[in-house]
């Protein structure tokens, strides 16, 4: 029983890399292509939920779903757009959780945000302490 879980926990993966299918919460993946620079100005409307397991081996994400009023640069137009953000540790996660931090990522809160567009379609945040700055 433990090798079929085994297989079919590699065929999840497997599809996740290539971009068909990905794990809930987290951003599809593809071999084709580059990930495209992008910086926008926008309001955080919602926290999605934290995988609570910290990157390592691989890496995980928790989205966070903007309200995006001004795009600086890259292929991104205004609107609503989530953005996953790896969970590496302080400063943009809490210290003692694997979720991003609470006093930067709150719902309200106006940021700047630097991120890639993927070849699949979807928006990672960069992993750089400097990547959110919290707006007036």
């Amino acid at each position: 029983m433990g090798l079929v879980r085994h297989f079919i926990l590699l065929l999840l993966i497997s599809g996740a890399c290539l971009g068909f299918a990905a794990p809930d919460g987290q951003p599809r993946r593809a071999f084709e292509g580059k990930n495209v620079r992008i910086e926008f100005e926008g309001v955080v409307l919602e926290r999605l939920s934290s995988p609570k397991i910290w990157s390592g081996g691989f890496a995980t994400f928790q989205g966070i779903r903007y309200s995006v009023a001004k795009v600086i640069s890259g292929p991104m137009k205004p609107g609503e757009h989530i953005v996953y953000h790896v969970l590496v540790g302080p400063p943009l996660c809490e210290r003692d959780e694997p979720v991003l931090s609470y006093r930067i990522f709150k719902v309200g809160q106006r940021l700047r945000v630097k991120a890639e567009r993927t070849p699949a379609g979807d928006y990672v945040g960069w992993e750089k302490a400097n990547s959110v700055r919290i707006l007036k």
